[in-house]
């Protein structure tokens, strides 16, 4: 099973955040019982995690992120699927760049032919 992993949850595992890491880590060892999981993420996943610690220049964080998307697959993304995210965020303005749209795109996924998560991590996608 792949499980696609949004930049907010792949810095709570990777932050070690005191509340969702252990509900994260749960969820994917439970997940892991019965099949084997395939953690994916986006290049621009991996971009705005580091954005951060960059700013920040914490060397020990940057060491534990890049360790962490070596362990992962990174889903590259072409200019096309770029283009039609800045497409869709020009015609609708509230709208934002999430991960999520860009994988199903990458995967020519319709909207609803993903399961997503009813942990309260919308971000955790099931394929």
């Amino acid at each position: 099973m792949r499980v696609y992993l949004d930049s907010c949850i792949v810095i709570y595992l990777v932050e070690e955040h005191l509340d969702y890491a252990p509900r994260l880590d749960t969820i994917l060892a439970d997940l892991s019982k019965d099949t084997e999981i395939f953690l994916q993420v986006s290049d621009l996943t991996e971009l705005e995690c580091l954005v951060l610690p960059l700013r920040q220049k914490n060397q020990s964080v940057l060491d534990k992120y890049r360790a962490w998307f070596e362990s992962v697959e990174i889903l590259s993304l072409g200019r096309e699927v770029f283009r039609r995210a800045a497409q869709l965020r020009a015609d609708f303005v509230s709208l934002k760049t999430p991960d999520e749209y860009i994988w199903r795109q990458l995967n020519n996924m319709p909207a609803t032919s993903y399961g997503q998560m009813t942990t309260g991590f919308t971000e955790l996608l099931l394929v």
